[in-house]
Order: structure tokens, then sequence, then C-alpha cells
């Protein structure tokens, strides 16, 4: 592969090694490497090989625009992602290499566009969740066990996998009973001793059940009842947890003079920060007077500190969440530049597009996996850029 020469599994010798005559294989630990630095010797004195291990996961997606740098920052991405896409989603190729439930569920979304590979999402997702009866979280965080849920959501939602759905359900019903027993007072779910409330790296408040925590939660309710719908089970154990608990998040972390979710009502400090508000958008938590407070107050509010890379990840698909989120994003992208959304649609039911031509844009070509065209998930989702127009064309893979 081509990629052997950028990625590769390097092997130590010594004597009687079936690569070398004369040398055995001492040990054998994969890692990347960009060059091999040998000291005290001469290059003829040499011979040295490299194997690349990895799954061949054909790429189905292209871009192209008038850009190099782009074109490069594609090209990269997408080679680092494959690196990372082998038997199952792993974080890095070169330190942890290990699968972690909140990253792989990004991937899931990346796979839909790039690779459109149901069969590494149910490996990943079945390898994370292990077997009852669960004693720990996934990864020992309890959002990532989360994650997990809405994972197995997620991956549904791109390829209507229902077979793989009712192999797993139990494991769904399990995770949440596991969550129940870790309930607050308040019916909020908090961590025990020793669990990490992670959800990014981030100065959060807290002090207390998190903001954030509790919409992921609330979200995999939501998910669970939509399981439970498809496989004809039982839903009424799932949706009346999940108003139960959309009711407390507005009652308990809604500050009205805030104009946003706070991250802990138990500290007193009304800390705001991006992620739970964001979580708000994405899972439709908060009504449409609500979301635009959110806009106003906090995703446009220099004062709000800006995400790590990784919560900004999911301001991504904030155009994915519904007309009033597009509106959100049409109005952050107009000072930079002209947007356009593909297969969204206004409350008219009119596709829409919002251009800005006065203003100087890169006209970029993007091949789509085209997945949606060959299962039975909903269309791909757009994407959302500022300063780009984009021309898109049909690929039926």
């Amino acid at each position: 592969a081509a990629a052997s020469q950028r990625a590769s599994s390097v092997p130590c010798f010594c004597s009687n090694c079936p690569f070398f005559p004369g040398f055995t294989l001492s040990s054998w630990r994969r890692m990347p490497l960009r060059f091999v630095y040998i000291p005290d010797c001469r290059a003829e004195e040499l011979e040295v090989q490299a194997i690349h291990q990895y799954v061949d996961l054909p790429v189905r997606a292209a871009f192209h625009c008038g850009d190099a740098l782009l074109d490069k920052i594609w090209s990269v991405a997408e080679h680092t992602f494959r690196l990372c896409s082998g038997i199952f989603f792993i974080d890095g190729v070169k330190r942890d290499k290990w699968i972690w439930s909140g990253d792989a569920y990004q991937s899931f979304f990346v796979n839909q566009y790039l690779m459109a590979d149901p069969d590494i999402d149910r490996r990943t997702l079945l390898a994370l969740r292990g077997n009852d009866p669960m004693v720990t979280h996934i990864n020992t965080i309890l959002d990532y066990s989360l994650f997990w849920i809405l994972g197995v959501k997620a991956h549904h939602d791109a390829y209507g996998d229902e077979e793989f759905i009712r192999q797993v359900y139990p494991k769904m019903r399990s995770l949440m009973e596991f969550c129940e027993g870790q309930l607050d007072p308040d019916g909020f779910l908090i961590g025990r001793e020793k669990d990490w409330i992670f959800i990014d790296w981030a100065d959060l408040d807290k002090e207390g059940p998190l903001c954030a925590e509790q919409m992921l939660y609330c979200a995999c309710w939501k998910a669970m009842a939509e399981a439970a719908a498809r496989l004809g089970e039982d839903i009424c154990w799932p949706e009346k947890r999940y108003e139960e608990l959309k009711e407390k998040i507005q009652a308990f972390y809604w500050d009205p003079e805030k104009g946003a979710f706070v991250d802990s009502f138990i500290s007193g400090k009304r800390h705001v920060t991006r992620h739970a508000n964001i979580f708000a958008i994405l899972f439709d938590l908060a009504d449409s007077a609500q979301k635009d407070s959110i806009l106003k107050n906090v995703l446009d509010d220099p004062n709000v500190p800006r995400s790590p890379p990784r919560i900004s990840s999911f301001t991504r698909w904030m155009p994915c969440a519904g007309w009033a989120v597009m509106r959100m994003c049409s109005a952050r992208s107009r000072p930079t530049g002209a947007v356009c959304w593909s297969g969204e649609q206004s409350p008219s039911g009119k596709n829409t597009t919002h251009r800005s031509p006065k203003r100087s844009s890169t006209i970029c070509t993007a091949t789509g996996s085209g997945r949606a065209c060959a299962t039975l998930g909903p269309p791909a989702r757009s994407i959302c850029w500022p300063g780009t127009l984009w021309g898109l064309r049909s690929q039926t893979r």
C-alpha cells in the first residue's frame, strides 16, 4: 500500500529473523513513523524493511478545489483517519492505539461520509461494550457509556441496521439500568468514586451533577425509546424517563438571566460553557426561543470561552439538527463569506440555499459516499463551512 511508506509496523530483530536470514524476531511492536534514525552506522551497512498492517477500507468520497492548501488538508485528514480505522476505530496510531467510546462516536459520523463502512461501526461498538454484567463504565468514563448508546443510534440512523439493533438491545438496556443505579435524590446521573466525569478538556463547573452529562443521559433515553419502538419492545419505560429528565433539566439548569444552561446548580457560580448548550441544540432539548438565546448569549458571546477542538467538532453537526440551528449557522457565516446547504429544508418545505456572492469564495467539489442511496438510513447530512460554495456531484455506490 502507498501508505506503507508513512505508517508502518516496525519489528526489532536479532538472529534467525524470517525477513533477514540469520536473525530472529525478538519483539514486535506496532508504531507509526515518518523516518527511522539509526546511530553509529553507515547506510551501506543496513537493509531496513517496514511492514504496514492495515484493513483495506476503500474511500468512497473525494474533495477537490482550487486551493492547494485545502486539498492538502483533506489529504492529510483522510490519511490520518484511515490509519485510525482498522479492525476498530482507535484514538491515534502513535500514542493510545486504543478504542475510546467518545472518540469512536465522532468517528462514526466521519465514516458515513468517507468510507460508509458499517462493519467497522459494528466491530467497534461490540468491542467497547463487552459482556454483561456491567460493573464499570466504558473506558471508566461515565459519559463514554452514554456515547456508546448514542453511537448505536448513529449507526442505525446511517445504515438502517435493525439486525444490529436487535443484537445489542439487551446490552443497551442493561447499560441504562446500570446508570439508573447511580442517580442522586433529584434523579440526575452522577459518578461513583473513581468514575471519570470527562465531557471535554475544559474548565467545567463539576460540583454536583453536571448539566452536559444530563443532556447526554436524556438523549440516551430518547435513543432507547426509538430502539424499543423499532423492535416492538416496551417504550413506556424509556419514554417516561426521557420526559421526566428533560423537564428536570429545564427546571434546574436553565438560567433565564444568563439566557443559557449553566454547568451546575449546586455551586451557585452560574457558570456557562458551550458544552451543555451545544448538546441542548443537537439533542433538541431546547425550545426555539432558547436556541435563539443560546446563539446570542453563548455561541456568539466572546466572553464565553471557546471550546477545545474535541467539542468544537460537535458544532459542525449543528446544521443537521434542524432549521432553527441552520438559521443560526447562517447568521454566523454571513460575515465571512457564502455558505450552501444541500438537501436541507426550511419550514416551508422548500430547499434553501444561502449565498453571498459579493464576498470572496472558494469553489469546491465534493463527491459523497452515496451510502444514503444504498441503505435505509436518512440522506447524508450536508456540510457547512463559512466562505465556501459547494458544487456537489452525486455518486451512488
